[in-house]
């Protein structure tokens, strides 16, 4: 028989052992994210690398001064939980004061996604239906009067506005300075000439192309029908049941807030007059968050679909958030299927910000970035990559470019001057095989060839097409990097 004494000496070996190995365990899992964030945050990769060479890696930091962006924030999810959240940088070049994770970002297009939500809970208390002709509901709301149904080619849905396919236009809303009079929706819809026009202006019927005026359009109907205004709306079907207290809908922020908000800032570097614009059209550019704020509301959609939360939405209307409705739009989300697995996207763009998010569903994995420059999405493309890398994403890899050789006759029809304003050029030569291309005042960079006419630049990852005129002479350019496009004529 056993000696007592030695049996409870083996078990408290055994529970001693279980505990070290949990605590253990726990350090291994803080540690896969330490390490996880550092590969994010050291991880950097530029869009291109040329063949026979490794792409290199670089820090967040040496690429916020690369490309003038003072602040940035991340929220990175996995396994349906937020993992990790940070912030960099300072939330006004004027006046550096660190961004922390209560520091608010306005995030434009983001709050899409919020929107979408609140019309959703909306339609799931019976107040309306996905399906209901809007038409006779907006013409009765104030001053506003929509087109007729011929016009529109068929009736205005819920269904159409919130997956963009409605065909409205696809006008930008340019935002008001910061100390100048808010001009009412009605007002902004039915269009204020001659830089605004109206929301009806342009109208494809069946269309599908991403629309700010349908989510000013859905913004107008639920504020008329329930006789609040949208922030308020949004703050209590949205906000408070999710309890966040660092994320609003209003044009003009509380004071506590504003004191708390990043300022933003143009592409030269400068903050933008008065910190930011105000974007009246809450639900298609005017949301405030924060990258936490918005991951856990990520996570609760995600959560929703699955059928393990309800604060918000049904499954079903949570999966219809996660799922293409009408071409690549989902409610509030673009939305690519590679055959394997659903990605969904969002931009959101104002004046000095710039936010994306991107989530994979199936792996309830995703990350939230928010910047306060209009260079964010320079950054934000390198980041992306840095995350795909570090979590084995399925995109958002660099792309290999091999190196061509063309005619030293062609390059050198592309030598010269080009003009982009009476005081800024780009002056381009030659070197062997590439372009050297020296903006007025910035210094030179290499651009390679891509084709007989396009060439491109490494870092920063730029596209330039040489155009010609009728005669074939070389006549201008068109320069792209990211979505913004400047064309120069060439001068000598």
């Amino acid at each position: 028989m056993r000696n007592p004494r030695h049996i409870g000496t083996v078990i408290l070996f055994c529970m001693g052992s279980g505990i070290f190995l949990f605590l253990a365990g726990c350090e291994t899992r803080a540690s896969l994210v330490q390490k996880r964030i550092r590969g994010v945050e050291k991880g950097l990769l530029k869009a291109v690398y040329i063949k026979g060479t490794r792409p290199e890696r670089m820090s967040l930091g040496e690429r916020m001064d690369f490309y003038k962006v003072p602040g940035v924030g991340l929220a990175v999810l996995d396994g349906h939980r937020i993992e990790w959240v940070r912030t960099y940088g300072v939330g006004n070049i004027a006046a550096p004061v660190a961004v922390s994770p209560k520091t608010l970002f306005q995030a434009g297009a983001l709050g899409r996604s919020l929107s979408a939500a609140a019309a959703l809970r909306w339609i799931g208390e019976g107040k309306i239906g996905l399906d209901d002709d809007l038409g006779p509901r907006l013409d009765s709301i104030g001053s506003f009067r929509p087109p007729s149904e011929e016009e529109t080619g068929g009736p205005i849905t819920l269904r159409g506005l919130l997956a963009d396919s409605a065909g409205l236009s696809g006008r930008e809303l340019p935002g008001f300075p910061a100390d100048a009079p808010v001009p009412d929706l009605g007002r902004i819809l039915s269009g204020l000439p001659p830089e605004l026009p109206s929301v009806w202006e342009g109208l494809q019927p069946g269309r599908i192309r991403e629309s700010e005026s349908g989510y000013s359009l859905v913004q107008m109907l639920m504020t008329g029908i329930e006789g609040k205004p949208f922030p308020r709306i949004l703050k209590e079907s949205l906000l408070d049941p999710l309890g966040f207290a660092d994320t609003t809908f209003e044009a003009v922020l509380p004071k506590e807030m504003a004191g708390r908000a990043a300022a933003g800032h143009l592409r030269e570097g400068p903050p933008v007059g008065g910190g930011w614009l105000l974007y009246p059209e809450s639900a298609a550019k005017g949301l405030w968050t924060t990258p936490g704020d918005y991951a856990a509301f990520l996570v609760e959609i995600l959560n929703e679909a699955r059928g393990e939360a309800s604060r918000i939405l049904s499954a079903e209307s949570a999966r219809s958030m996660l799922t293409a409705q009408s071409g690549d739009r989902s409610f509030g989300f673009t939305v690519e299927d590679t055959g394997e697995e659903t990605i969904l996207s969002l931009k959101g763009r104002t004046r000095g910000f710039t936010g994306f998010v991107v989530l994979f569903p199936s792996r309830g994995q995703g990350i939230v970035i928010l910047t306060n420059s209009d260079n964010g999405d320079l950054l934000t493309g390198e980041i992306l990559r840095a995350a795909s890398a570090t979590y084995g994403w399925p995109r958002f890899q660099p792309e290999e470019r091999p190196l061509f050789r063309l005619d030293p006759s062609i390059i050198e029809q592309y030598v010269g001057r080009y003009k982009i304003t009476d005081d800024y050029f780009l002056d381009v030569r030659s070197e062997d095989y590439y372009l050297v291309i020296q903006p007025t005042g910035q210094a030179p960079t290499e651009f390679f060839v891509e084709s007989g006419t396009i060439f491109f630049s490494i870092d920063p990852y730029i596209r330039i097409q040489f155009r010609r005129d009728d005669r074939g002479a070389v006549n201008g350019l068109a320069l792209w990097q990211q979505d913004f496009e400047q064309k120069a004529l060439k001068v000598q």
